[in-house]
């Protein structure tokens, strides 16, 4: 692993905010050494709490990795290889459900780090694609090439066929070591929340919520979703809003 060395000469106060720097950095320092060294990628982009500053020892790193179009689906069949030769993923990446559609596909690594598994979120993203991400999600520039040609590679029917080869692997059935993944994967997720003393909510229910105005329950049909939104809702029990869980209460 990269040994990050302070640079000289600090002042007192920012060695003190040197030594107590997100640990996650060194990680992510390891992460852009390595894949900075991939032929097929050109960008790679941090998001979230560590380029926001506001990260702290649970969060997990985010990070984009800008790839040539016609190179991506390449990379993304190799990519558990790299994570296990290279920084000893303990499992094969999950195919994240949760992130939104970005352009690309995003996956969910568990790392060794400082005694504890680390959270990588890594979305692989078209070339061709990677300005419109960084206007939505506004992420920090760690590393581009060297470019001599003048734009992103593939005309536009390759670039749709790249498209619909990314929906359609993601609307894969899940087999077992698939589904024995997604656990693992939402465990930690659940452990980092109830650490930090965090509400957590089903993503998919918080989603599905989202699509009718009003409705909470995609289980009550189409049909009563829309009468509900219509403010015409049949008699009988309405189901329960989707409101977060309240922490139970911590005896003295």
């Amino acid at each position: 692993m990269t040994t990050t060395t302070p640079p000289a000469p600090l002042s007192p106060l920012e060695e003190l905010a040197y030594a107590h720097r997100p640990s996650q950095l060194t990680v992510l320092a390891d992460l852009v050494q390595t894949l900075s060294e991939v032929p097929a990628v050109t960008k790679l982009l941090v998001r979230g709490s560590l380029a926001t500053g506001t990260a702290d020892r649970l969060s997990d790193v985010d990070l984009v990795v800008a790839v040539r179009d016609n190179r991506l689906l390449a990379l993304m069949a190799s990519l558990d290889a790299v994570m296990s030769t290279e920084f000893g993923a303990l499992l094969p990446g999950w195919r994240d459900t949760i992130v939104g559609d970005l352009g690309g596909a995003g996956f969910v690594y568990l790392l060794p780090h400082d005694g504890h598994l680390l959270q990588l979120d890594l979305y692989l993203c078209p070339d061709s694609a990677v300005d419109a991400l960084s206007r939505r999600i506004g992420p920090r520039l760690l590393w581009q090439e060297t470019r001599t040609d003048t734009g992103p590679d593939g005309d536009i029917a390759a670039r749709g066929e790249l498209a619909s080869e990314l929906a359609r692997t993601a609307a894969a059935p899940a087999d077992c070591s698939t589904l024995l993944v997604q656990a693992m994967v939402l465990h930690a997720m659940l452990r980092k929340r109830v650490l930090r003393g965090q509400e957590y909510i089903a993503y998919g229910l918080r989603r599905t919520a989202h699509r009718v105005p009003g409705c909470a329950h995609r289980a009550a049909g189409p049909a009563r979703c829309q009468r509900r939104a219509r403010g015409r809702h049949p008699p009988g029990p309405r189901p329960p809003a989707l409101v977060p869980a309240t922490r139970p209460h911590r005896p003295a």
